[in-house]
């Protein structure tokens, strides 16, 4: 990811801290992620959540004051509202061209793993299940734990933010939960 945005920020002759505002006008504005953001601003220090370790204050590598820049693959500041706005036109085809949707959506490593296990989009785990296909990722930045899933044919998911580390139990309780 990091790769990739350095790319993208060198073909369009700009600073990587500028992909903030690139972000802002293709996915937030479109999407109404008035709260998301990659870089340290007033807005992220006012609001940021205090990320925990087995009950314990943690800090993990999260954007920070002292590490103010844009980080692809773990500096995102934003709500599960927020998020899950993504999310929702993610799974219904809003919001991004149609041909964004197929690419990200599809498998792009076949070989990778066996059928009927998870593979991988571009950064979406899919994962076929008997009712449809079912597309998720997930962070954990050493004291804040994300999660989504969303499964296109049923129209249902969700979107969880934790500050703390154990997000993933709670994930795995939701599913189980979800497909009882």
């Amino acid at each position: 990811y990091e790769y990739l945005a350095n790319v993208i920020a060198h073909l369009m002759g700009i600073k990587k801290n500028d992909l903030q505002e690139l972000f802002n006008e293709e996915i937030a504005k479109p999407f109404g992620m008035d709260k998301t953001y990659f870089t340290w601003n007033k807005w992220v220090e006012d609001h940021q959540a205090t990320g925990h370790v087995d009950g314990k204050i943690a800090e993990g590598y999260g954007i920070k004051s002292k590490r103010p820049d844009f980080y692809a693959s773990y500096s995102l500041q934003t709500e599960a509202m927020n998020y899950a706005r993504f999310i929702i036109g993610m799974m219904n085809e809003k919001g991004l061209k149609k041909e964004s949707y197929e690419e990200m959506l599809k498998i792009q490593f076949p070989a990778a793993s066996k059928p009927g296990q998870s593979q991988w989009g571009l950064g979406i785990g899919i994962k076929p299940t008997e009712f449809g296909e079912e597309y998720s990722h997930g962070g954990f930045n050493l004291n804040f734990t994300s999660e989504f899933m969303f499964n296109k044919k049923q129209k249902f998911g969700y979107v969880f933010f934790t500050n703390c580390n154990k997000g993933s139990d709670l994930n795995k309780k939701l599913v189980e939960f979800l497909k009882g």
